[in-house]
Formats: structure tokens, sequence, C-alpha cells
């Protein structure tokens, strides 16, 4: 693995196991409550957070995955271990899409609402993975003050 990807890989792992250490000890209450209108459950948080890692690096290795952004924020549920087996997935998969991109591949465009270069959507995934790990942090603080 190139070291720029070995660095990738680390980012994302810290986010992945920041987001499980977060959903310990949940229930369904906790999973799916909001703060305020306008905001999203840690449900809705980690669901859109595993299939947004998930399509943005299946679009970086060329690799097709269908997602359905809306139905991430309206999901609502109550097994933290299916929340688990989602990231495990997505941790593999980014894993095996970091694997194989060659610091070539960084300036290589793909289609991603317009063409972006791959090195663009590795920046782009980590910018947009740690902004939600920060709503959902707060959202934790905010569900274990209120209890």
């Amino acid at each position: 693995m190139e070291p720029w990807a070995e660095g990738a890989l680390l980012a994302f792992g810290k986010i992945d196991r920041q987001m499980r250490e977060l959903l310990q000890g949940l229930d369904a209450d906790a999973l799916n409550w909001k703060p305020a209108p306008e905001t999203n459950s840690l449900w809705v948080l980690a669901t859109h957070m595993v299939a947004a890692q998930r399509w943005y690096l299946a679009k970086a290795a060329g690799r097709e995955f269908t997602r359905d952004r809306a139905a991430e924020f309206a999901s609502s549920g109550a097994d933290t271990v299916r929340l688990i087996a989602d990231l495990d997935t997505a941790e593999a998969e980014t894993r095996s899409a970091l694997e194989h991109l060659t610091t070539a591949d960084l300036s290589r465009e793909v289609e991603l609402r317009g063409p972006w270069t791959v090195g663009r959507i590795l920046f782009d995934l980590t910018e947009h993975l740690s902004e939600h790990m920060g709503h959902a942090q707060l959202t934790r603080q905010l569900w274990d003050a209120r209890t």
C-alpha cells in the first residue's frame, strides 16, 4: 500500500473507531433521538457516514455502489450490532480500495457530481466524515447530559 494510502486508512480508521465507541451501550431511544428539529440522530449519522464512505471509495476505485441518500436521512433502528456490521463492511471496502489505488490514480478523474480527481474524493471524504463525526459526538454528549 502506498504511504499516502496508509495515512488515509489511518484517518478513516480513526473515524470508524470513534463511531464504534460512540454507539456503545445505546438503546433505541438514544440511537434515534434528535437534539433539535433539523438535526440528525446517531442512527442517521452512522448510516449516512457508512453509505458515504462506501460510495466515495467505490467511485475512487472504479466500482459501482448504489445508495439512497434520502433513505439514509429517514432511517431509524435499534440494532447497534447491525450498525457495527455496516462499519465493518465499510472498513473492509476502504482497505481494499486503498490497497489498489496508486499515486498515479490520485490525478485520475472520475464522475462524482461532475469530474473529480481521486485525490479530491479522498480529501472531501475525510472532511465529510470528520464533520459528521463532530455532529455525532455532540449528539452523544447532549444525549448523555439529558439522562
